[in-house]
């Protein structure tokens, strides 16, 4: 520890708890000291400890009693708990091991063994905290360049319609400003999808979203499923003049949430829409049972994909590759869909040539016959 660790002594031997106390205080720490839990939790509330030392025979309050108050408060919970106690027996040890201490001491003791145990539990405790800390900047780097890196394009499409309006409002006719408008409210919803993506993205880093498909798993019936993939980007395709295919068994199902496993079929066929051919471009999506997955493939007639970049087509702060705003797909948006199969146990993989056009597969679980539907 690079501070002077405070460590808190409980026992109700006064002549120990002053033993103990000089010991820790010739070996650089600095004690506090209680007679028993009771008051040992009063000193706790009023101070920081960065290790407990505890009897277990104690009055009012034992060292049991005691190790289970401060495991069930969140703001203790991580403070290493030793016991020194004259209770040597296997069943007291471990009762005292269930209740969450971390080391157990028995008297007599040498000081020698009391001062290796703390000082081996604080260095643990400080790497574990150091780990945090690197994680937690980590993910913050992280979450801050996929933010910067997302939120660019659509803020400079806007910016750029309003520096035209601004700069040319007295000679654009009505229907150009209204073109301006038109693409400036795209811009807008652009924005407010990426904003969408970036908060489902830190959901799922969170690791709420998989406490939330366990609890909410149910069967899901893929033919409805694509058809309304499919159906929420008919206008999308329609514009594009591209044509969609979709040849799905009725009989198929995998395991999951339902709009969770819709989304990972509507990203991946928005995807293929807007990289199809601009003349003449076509998507299609086929759907067929493996032994025990699911196997869907999602292929169109575009440019392809370059093989430098398929190792990194599912990170969300790769660079995107756009021509305009219209046609430009996020990478949070693909490592959403490919986060989302992993959390139902399955995969996407990417493959096409330069100019042969690009296939995606998802392969997932087959659900039970027996997955409720409730």
């Amino acid at each position: 520890m690079s501070h002077q660790a405070t460590i808190l002594i409980v026992d109700d031997d006064p002549i120990l708890l002053d033993s103990v106390a000089d010991i820790l205080r010739n070996a650089g720490y600095k004690p506090m000291t209680a007679i028993n839990g009771m008051i040992a939790l009063r000193v706790l509330q009023n101070h920081t400890a960065d290790l407990i030392v505890a009897d277990i025979m104690m009055p009012e309050m034992d060292g049991y009693q005691f190790c289970h108050a401060v495991r069930m408060n969140p703001d203790w919970r991580a403070i290493p708990f030793i016991f020194l106690t004259a209770r040597s027996g296997q069943d007291d040890i471990r009762r005292g091991y269930g209740l969450g201490a971390d080391h157990y001491i028995t008297k007599p003791f040498e000081p020698e063994d009391l001062l290796l145990a703390i000082q081996t539990k604080l260095r643990r405790l400080a790497e574990i905290r150091d780990a945090t800390r690197d994680e937690v900047e980590s993910t913050t780097n992280k979450l801050m360049t996929v933010f910067g890196n997302e939120l660019h394009g659509p803020v400079s499409f806007i910016y750029d319609y309003i520096s035209l309006l601004r700069d040319s409002r007295q000679i654009l006719g009505k229907e150009t400003t209204e073109e301006v408008l038109a693409q400036m409210h795209r811009g807008v919803d652009e924005l407010v999808g990426v904003v969408e993506d970036l908060m489902l993205a830190v959901y799922i880093d969170s690791g709420a979203m998989e406490i939330e498909i366990e609890r909410r798993c149910e069967r899901v019936e893929l033919e409805p499923a694509l058809q309304a993939a499919v159906r929420e980007l008919s206008i999308e395709a329609e514009q594009r003049e591209v044509s969609v295919s979709l040849h799905v068994p009725s009989d198929l199902a995998v395991s999951g949430v339902p709009v969770y496993i819709q989304d990972i079929y509507r990203r991946l066929i928005d995807y293929a829409i807007k990289t199809a051919k601009p003349i003449d471009g076509h998507v299609w999506i086929e759907v067929e049972r493996q032994e025990e997955q699911i196997v869907a493939s999602i292929r169109n007639n575009g440019s392809g994909i370059v093989p430098d970049r398929l190792a990194r087509f599912f990170s969300p702060s790769r660079e995107a590759d756009r021509q305009v705003m219209a046609e430009e797909v996020t990478g949070i948006d693909l490592a959403i869909a490919e986060r989302l199969a992993r959390l139902h146990e399955g995969s996407i993989s990417i493959d096409g040539k330069p100019d042969k056009g690009m296939i995606f597969t998802v392969t997932l679980p087959t659900a039970s016959q027996q997955t409720p539907d409730t």
